[in-house]
């Protein structure tokens, strides 16, 4: 399924990345610290809590927040089914990388744990991509300066073989279509009533909601480890007993 494209974009950008230990840091950092996610969600916090003076404005920023969160789950589960469809290796499993001496043990790890999940779509690129536009709605600035970090992230997880270029893509069109569609739904009856349902109860069960949305934040922050970890003992569960 990988076009020669593909490889070509993957061997010119890991020779860039190798060549630098800036770069090559930056790759290893943003790939494994959770860094990226984490200014997702510190941008959702500030734009919840940080509004101006007009209800009505307010109002409609937190509706979009809403709204992204309402794509992610959808987008999240679509992406995951694919990758289990598409079968796809990593790249850092079978493409012969520049790797330099002092990251050859963090590469043994990552392609002992890469051959757990297929590659395309790339998830990250799906789920950030939905922030991109949501913020844009918000914050034309905003938008474009999520969109290019996204890129770049993209080009990061391309750099050390995590992902084809294609992934990349092919996350960033999913991502954008369901968050689109969403947006399109947003003046229908069902979604509108179901924001406006959620934004009341934030004010009236303040505790409880923002506990919620504080797990939440936590749990994406950490590539939805523990809903990961649920999900596999259901899904254990349900298939031998």
């Amino acid at each position: 399924m990988e076009t020669h494209l593909d490889y070509l974009i993957l061997h010119q950008l890991n020779h860039w990345v190798t060549s630098s230990k800036f770069l090559t840091g930056q790759a290893i950092f943003l790939n494994d610290s959770g860094f990226s996610e984490l200014l997702i969600a510190l941008t959702v916090v500030a734009l919840w809590f940080l509004k101006g003076a007009e209800a009505d404005q307010n109002a409609k920023i937190c509706q979009r927040i809403l709204l992204m969160f309402f794509a992610l789950v959808p987008t999240y589960i679509l992406a995951r089914l694919l990758q289990s469809v598409v079968h796809r290796s990593r790249p850092i499993i079978d493409v012969a990388l520049v790797i330099p001496k002092d990251l050859e043990l963090w590469h043994s790890g990552q392609v002992s744990f890469s051959h757990f999940w297929g590659s395309f779509p790339s998830d990250h690129e799906a789920l950030f991509f939905i922030f991109a536009i949501g913020f844009f709605t918000i914050n034309k600035p905003l938008g474009i300066l999520t969109f290019l970090f996204s890129l770049y992230y993209g080009v990061m997880r391309v750099s050390v073989g995590y992902l084809w270029p294609s992934d990349i893509l092919g996350g960033a069109i999913l991502g954008s279509l369901v968050m689109l569609l969403m947006l399109s739904l947003k003046s229908r009856s069902l979604i509108s009533n179901a924001l406006e349902y959620l934004l009341l109860q934030f004010k009236h069960y303040p505790a409880w909601l923002y506990t919620a949305s504080f797990l939440f934040l936590s749990d994406f922050q950490q590539d939805f480890l523990f809903l990961k970890k649920i999900s596999s003992l259901v899904f254990h569960q349900r298939l031998f007993h």
